[in-house]
C-alpha cells in the first residue's frame, strides 16, 4: 500500500474519531481512495461448478428446528460452465433485444433457468420453480405483448390463481391455501409480457431482519456467502444481485425491499402507500405499512416497473394520485435545485452507526452537492425519537394475525407453538391477548406519527437522505427473531432507519453508492414527500448517472 494511500486513509479515520463525522474537506479523498483500492485488489480465485441436469431439483430442503447452523461456502467467484452474455443486461435492455429480434423470448427464459439451476444451490434464493409453465408461456407469448415482453422474473408473495405460496411458514406449507384469483399485480405483469420463473425465499411471514426460516433455511448474500442478504425480500435480492434474473418482486413492510437492496448492492424502491393495489387479497387501510415493489440493478428498471404496476382497482380504500406522465419518461427531466436534509443518527440515538456507513453517507452528500443541490443536516422530529420502534412493536402482532387468519379458519382452532417459529408465535399470542381497541389506538398513533413527520416537507425540504443500513450485512446467525424483540442494539443498528417511511407510507429508495474495503455494499436511503416517486426517481437517476454502479458485481454471479 502506498504512503499516499495510507495517509489519505489515516486522515479520514482521524476526522471520524475527532468529530464522529466526516468534514466536507475530506470528502474528495474518498473517491481517490476507492479507485486506488480497486486497482490494488488481487483477483479472487474462481470456483468451477459442474453442469447440472435441467431437471435437477433446486428447492432447498426444509430445515428442522434443532438443525445445526448451515455449512458456509467460501465466497469466491462462481464460473458457469458456459458464458452467458445476457446475464448482465438489465430488464430494459433484455426487452429491447427481444423487440429488435436479436434474441427470442424462449432464449431469454432458458438462459435465466440455467443461471438459477447453477447458482441457487449456493444462495438458496429460489424456493420453488415453475420452469415448465414459464417455457410454455414463453413459446406462445404473442409479438408486441407489453413493454417488458419476455423478461424473466421471480415472485415472492404475489398470488397466482390456483397456486399456494406459504410465506416462509411451515404451517402454511402444511395447510396450503391456493389463491382463488390472481392478484391485480400479477395480471399487470402478464400484460407487460413478463415471464414468472418461480418464487424466492423469505422469512416466515416476511418480517425479520434476516431471510431464514425452518421451512427453507437461510438465503445467502452473493457478496459473502457467510452473510445474510437481509430480511424481508432477501431471496429476491440474492437472485438479482447474482444475475439470476434482472429484476425480482418483493415486499416492504419494515424495510423488506430497501434493507436487502442496501446489503446486496441493488436499487430498492418502496412506493407510496396505495400506489400499487394489493387487491384482492389484502387492504392498505388495515395492513398499512405493507407494500409491494421490486429489486433491480438500474433506476430505469425501477421506473419502468412502477409504470407497469402502479394503479388502483375498484374498491381500494387508498389510492395514490397518478403521475403526470410515465415514470420512465420523467427520468430525463431535471429535478432543479432541491433542498435536501441529511441525517446520520439512528432514531433516538440508540446506537452508533458503523464508521463505513458514515463515509457512505458523506459520499452521497458530496454527490448531491456536486449535482447542485442544497444539503444540510436536518430531519423530521419523529426521526429523532424512538416513537417508530414502539409503534411498530405494537402494530406487528396485528400484521401477523391478519396473515395467519385463513390458516386458523381452515384448522378451526388456535395455532400452537410447534406450528410457528418462536418469534412469530409470540406475536400471534400477543395479538390474541390484545383487545381490539388497542389495535385501533395503534392505527391512530400511526396516523398521528405520519402527520407530524410529513409536516417537515411542508417547511421547504424536498428530500431526506439517511443510511439504509447502519452496518454491513451481518453473519447468518448474528441476528434472529422479528419485530417482537423490540429495540435490541444489533437490530436497531441494522434496520433502525427503515421504520419511519413504512409508518408514514412515503416513497423511499435505497441506492448502492458505496462498498466497504472488504467489498460489502452499503446502500443509502432517500425519502421523498408523499406521492413524489417522480421526483425521487429523477434524483436517483441523477446520482446513478454521476456515480454508476452497474459494473459492481459480487463474487457469486453468473
Amino acid at each position: 500500500m502506498s504512503k499516499l494511500f495510507s495517509s489519505r486513509r489515516e486522515l479520514l479515520r482521524r476526522d471520524l474519531l475527532r468529530t464522529g463525522a466526516l468534514s466536507l474537506a475530506t470528502l474528495p479523498l474518498l473517491r481517490l481512495e476507492a479507485a486506488e483500492k480497486t486497482s490494488q485488489r488481487p483477483a479472487p480465485t474462481a470456483v468451477e461448478i459442474p453442469a447440472r441436469s435441467p431437471t435437477a431439483s433446486l428447492r432447498p430442503s426444509a430445515v428442522p428446528a434443532d438443525s445445526p447452523a448451515p455449512q458456509i461456502i467460501e465466497a469466491r467467484p462462481i464460473v458457469l460452465p458456459e458464458a452467458d452474455p445476457l446475464a448482465s443486461f438489465d430488464a430494459t435492455t433484455q426487452a429491447d433485444l427481444v423487440r429488435r429480434g436479436e434474441v427470442s423470448v424462449v432464449e431469454l427464459v432458458e438462459a435465466a433457468i440455467r443461471r438459477i439451476e447453477q447458482l441457487n444451490p449456493h444462495l438458496q434464493a429460489v424456493v420453488s420453480d415453475r420452469f415448465a409453465a414459464a417455457l410454455a408461456e414463453a413459446r406462445r407469448l404473442p409479438a408486441g405483448t407489453g413493454p417488458l415482453r419476455g423478461v424473466p422474473t421471480l415472485l415472492q408473495d404475489v398470488a397466482i390463481a390456483g397456486e399456494a405460496y406459504p410465506l416462509g411458514s411451515r404451517l402454511l406449507a402444511l395447510v396450503p391455501q391456493p389463491a382463488d384469483a390472481d392478484d391485480a399485480l400479477y395480471e399487470r405483469l402478464r400484460h407487460a409480457g413478463m415471464i414468472m420463473l418461480g418464487r424466492t425465499s423469505m422469512p416466515e411471514l416476511v418480517d425479520a431482519p434476516v431471510t431464514r426460516s425452518r421451512l427453507w433455511g437461510a438465503a445467502r448474500n452473493p457478496w459473502d456467502l457467510a452473510r445474510t442478504p437481509g430480511g424481508g425480500s432477501g431471496g429476491a435480492a440474492a437472485a438479482v444481485a447474482s444475475l439470476m434474473v434482472p429484476v425480482a418482486q418483493g415486499s416492504d413492510s419494515h424495510g423488506g425491499l430497501r434493507l436487502p437492496a442496501a446489503a446486496t448492492g441493488l436499487v430498492g424502491l418502496k412506493p407510496s402507500r396505495g400506489r400499487i393495489s394489493a387487491a384482492p387479497h389484502s387492504e392498505a387501510w388495515v395492513d398499512v405499512t405493507a407494500c409491494r415493489g421490486w429489486l433491480t440493478r438500474s433506476v430505469r428498471d425501477s421506473a419502468a416497473l412502477l409504470d407497469i404496476c402502479a394503479g388502483t382497482v375498484r374498491g381500494d380504500s387508498i389510492a395514490a394520485p397518478r403521475a403526470l406522465g410515465t415514470y420512465r419518461a420523467l427520468l430525463s427531466r431535471s429535478t432543479g435545485k432541491l433542498r435536501i436534509g441529511i441525517w446520520q443518527r439512528v432514531p433516538g440515538d440508540l446506537t452508533p452507526i458503523d464508521p463505513e456507513v458514515t463515509i457512505a453517507l458523506r459520499v452521497t452528500a458530496q454527490l448531491l452537492h456536486d449535482l447542485g443541490h442544497r444539503v444540510e443536516e436536518a430531519a423530521p422530529r419523529p426521526w429523532q425519537t424512538t416513537d417508530h420502534f414502539e409503534i411498530m412493536a405494537d402494530y406487528a402482532p396485528l400484521q401477523v394475525s391478519l396473515r395467519l387468519a385463513q390458516a386458523e379458519r381452515q384448522l378451526g382452532r388456535e395455532l400452537t407453538a410447534a406450528e410457528l417459529e418462536p418469534a412469530v408465535y409470540a406475536l400471534y399470542r400477543r395479538a390474541r391477548e390484545t383487545p381490539a381497541i388497542e389495535f385501533a389506538r395503534t392505527l391512530q398513533r400511526i396516523h398521528d406519527y405520519s402527520r407530524t413527520t410529513l409536516a417537515w416537507w411542508n417547511d421547504g425540504f424536498d428530500m431526506l437522505v439517511t443510511p439504509a443500513i447502519g452496518r454491513p450485512a451481518p453473519l447468518l446467525d448474528e441476528l434472529t427473531g422479528t419485530l417482537a424483540e423490540g429495540m435490541r442494539r444489533e437490530r436497531v443498528q441494522w434496520m433502525g432507519f427503515m421504520g419511519p417511511a413504512s409508518l408514514t407510507g412515503q416513497p423511499a429508495i435505497s441506492l448502492p453508492v458505496y462498498w466497504t474495503p472488504g467489498r460489502l455494499p452499503l446502500g443509502v436511503q432517500i425519502v421523498a414527500d408523499m406521492w413524489r416517486e417522480d421526483l425521487l426517481l429523477q434524483l436517483a437517476a441523477e446520482i446513478e448517472k454521476m456515480h454508476p454502479w452497474s459494473q459492481q458485481l459480487p463474487p457469486v454471479h453468473a
